[in-house]
């Protein structure tokens, strides 16, 4: 007899983590009476299977049914140990979703068998391991160590098709988990039934660290979980070619052939960043966590099986080979940069037709000093900019204490305590700092970290923020410079026209100028112009841009604040601070109270020191605020209530 409340019966409950439901059904269910234990789904999942199956990583409901089935006098292993049609026990299940607290609540509370296998062999570690889920699987292999006092390297067992937990986290490419079985001294060269080893199932797969690290060329024990992901040059410096191949029609072709050429390239190369969270901006995000949601919303679907796959996905070589070509048609992390170095070269190539044409020979002849600071302007914003990018990338801040931190986060595994994501990053599993954060294009977790800038393709934080502001005060120089010399072009090439066409005109003699004569040259300029044009266009709404993301980052170093904490202080506890509302019974009021504030002048000091002085702080190490020094306001177009806040020329994470 099934027993439900409001349409949720004892199974949803337990799945959803619903530890209120799940008493109430077990009162409804003894007045009814039924048997709770015994109730199963069509797969033979009962209602333990989808206690350790669901969402939160919660032990409270399982504790609760194991303690009634001890009250009830129910012997414990044939509940714990209870199988699906898929011979999956609930231990496998919670290791299979990774609920790392809910496992050990059956390992030592229920007692639940360590090596119980499934259909096809695998036990509860093949699963943790499959899954990507370490500290699951360092629970299970102590457990095991400490129950049998086995050998580390034989830990886990093998299953039906001869493979070990290590073939199946190289299988699914899992770097932490494939790290730490080898420093466990598992062998990659141990081969299944069918002959293949690990490294074998390596080389079919997109993976050269994978490779590397089984066949010993990279160190498990120096490589860290998440790396910076480099930027690829070729690819930039592809998209950048392209693009600029078509904004250089502007100078080539004639303007009917150039415009629309030039437009529709633009709306297709710009059509990649239109999706929620744009050109600099984080993407859409994660997915909300349905452990953060309140039990009675979650909705949890518990699957009937999580069998693993019965071999390893490879693709053919000629399928990858296209896989490369046609991904350069896909957005590209690079995509961006290529966009700012074609703009970059067009520039450029504004900058030389002023020398070589002699349409413009007037120009090159009057304001040769002028041309001079232009391209020194512009040699130094690209020798900046190739500093933070290319030449030797600039550090943004990594933390990399993985090795430090993980000894520490193994021990609370072993323990059943999950690690904390407030404190700890899950990708890197390194300590996180205050003001650090992980960034999902980087792939790792920066100190201070400001925003992530599509235009260097990496982060701006603790180690290179100061040089990406003088980068931006030069680049905003540099935009100046060319709005003023696009606009000296284009006057002195409006007076050329006129003085042509007065020149072409029987019984004129005056080449004086009136506001009329200028718009009746618009056209000419236009049709033999139109790169001045488009440098002075460009140059014009890309300034203002800019000067409003300089102005931003220098109020921001004046606040001690990054751009990050700017949008998203409200989901920082130590940026916020709750104030009692006035006499007059209003509500009270959340508001920025930054610790980090020191005054402008200190403000200023402290990002500018580059660790020296008295007013340098290493962010790469401090875990705790300092004393609040004041406490400011701010607006709410501020507020951070979602995970994606964006806005031109900054990439928030």
């Amino acid at each position: 007899m099934d027993v439900a409340y409001d349409g949720t019966n004892a199974l949803a409950a337990a799945a959803n983590g619903d530890f209120p439901l799940l008493v109430l059904l077990w009162g409804m269910a003894m007045a009814a009476p039924a048997d709770l234990l015994a109730l199963a789904d069509d797969a033979g999942n009962s209602l333990l299977h989808h206690a350790a199956a669901g969402a939160g990583d919660e032990p409270d409901a399982l504790h609760f049914l194991l303690q009634q089935a001890q009250a009830g006098g129910r012997a414990l292993p044939p509940l714990v140990d209870a199988r699906n049609r898929a011979q999956e026990t609930p231990l496998l299940r919670a290791a299979s979703a990774g609920n790392l607290r809910l496992a050990a609540a059956l390992l030592h509370a229920g007692g639940a068998t360590l090596l119980a296998r499934d259909a096809a062999g695998n036990t509860p570690a093949h699963h943790a391991a499959a899954r990507g889920h370490l500290g699951v699987l360092h629970l299970l292999l102590e457990s095991e160590r400490h129950a049998a006092s086995k050998d580390s390297a034989s830990l886990g067992g093998r299953c039906n098709a001869k493979r070990d937990v290590l073939f199946y986290a190289c299988m699914n490419e899992h770097k932490a988990v494939v790290m730490y079985l080898l420093q466990r001294g598992y062998d990659p060269n141990q081969p299944d039934a069918d002959g293949r080893t690990c490294l074998d199932v390596a080389q079919t797969k997109d993976a050269p660290w994978l490779v590397d690290l089984l066949s010993g060329e990279m160190s498990s024990s120096e490589t860290a979980p998440s790396t910076l992901r480099a930027t690829r040059a070729s690819v930039a410096l592809f998209y950048g070619g392209l693009l600029f191949a078509v904004l250089s029609t502007s100078y080539f072709f004639v303007w009917w052939l150039a415009v629309p050429l030039i437009g529709v390239v633009l709306a297709k190369s710009l059509a990649a960043f239109r999706h929620r969270g744009g050109g600099h901006s984080h993407g859409s995000g994660p997915a909300k966590s349905v452990g953060a949601l309140h039990p009675s919303k979650r909705d949890v679907v518990v699957s009937a099986t999580v069998a693993l796959p019965a071999s390893p996905a490879s693709a053919p070589k000629h399928r990858a080979v296209a896989s490369g070509v046609t991904s350069l048609l896909k957005p590209q992390p690079e995509m961006a940069m290529g966009i700012w170095i074609a703009w970059v070269a067009l520039f450029t190539l504004f900058y030389v037709v002023l020398w070589i044409d002699a349409a413009y020979a007037t120009v090159a002849r009057k304001y040769t000093a002028f041309l001079l600071v232009a391209l020194a302007f512009e040699v130094v914003m690209l020798a900046l900019w190739a500093r933070l990018a290319f030449v030797c990338p600039s550090d943004p801040g990594v933390i990399a204490t993985h090795h430090r931190d993980m000894p520490k986060l193994l021990a609370d595994a072993a323990q059943g305590v999950p690690l904390n994501p407030a404190t700890h990053c899950r990708t890197c599993l390194v300590a996180k700092p205050l003001r650090s954060k992980h960034c999902a294009k980087c792939g790792v977790c920066v100190a201070r970290l400001d925003h992530h800038c599509t235009w260097i393709n990496r982060c701006v934080g603790f180690g290179n923020h100061r040089l990406f502001v003088v980068f931006l005060l030069a680049h905003t120089a540099t935009l100046v410079v060319y709005v003023a010399l696009s606009a000296i072009v284009a006057v002195e090439t409006i007076r050329d026209l006129h003085e042509q066409r007065v020149a072409s005109t029987s019984g004129a003699t005056s080449t004086a100028m009136s506001s009329m004569d200028v718009w009746v040259e618009i056209p000419g300029l236009v049709s033999g112009h139109l790169l001045v044009l488009m440098v002075f266009v460009w140059a014009l709404l890309a300034l203002g841009a800019l000067g409003l993301m300089t102005k931003q980052h220098l109020v921001n170093i004046g606040k001690n604040l990054t751009v990050n904490e700017q949008i998203n202080w409200r989901r920082y506890e130590y940026l916020t601070k709750s104030t009692l509302g006035p006499a007059n019974g209003s509500k009270a009021a959340v508001v920025l109270a930054n610790p980090f504030d020191r005054g402008v002048a200190k403000n200023y000091k402290e990002f500018f020191s580059r660790g020296a002085g008295e007013l340098a702080r290493d962010y790469h190490a401090i875990f705790e605020a300092p004393a609040a020094q004041g406490v400011a306001t701010v607006p709410e177009t501020h507020r951070a209530e979602s995970s994606d806040v964006h806005f031109k020329g900054v990439q928030v994470v």
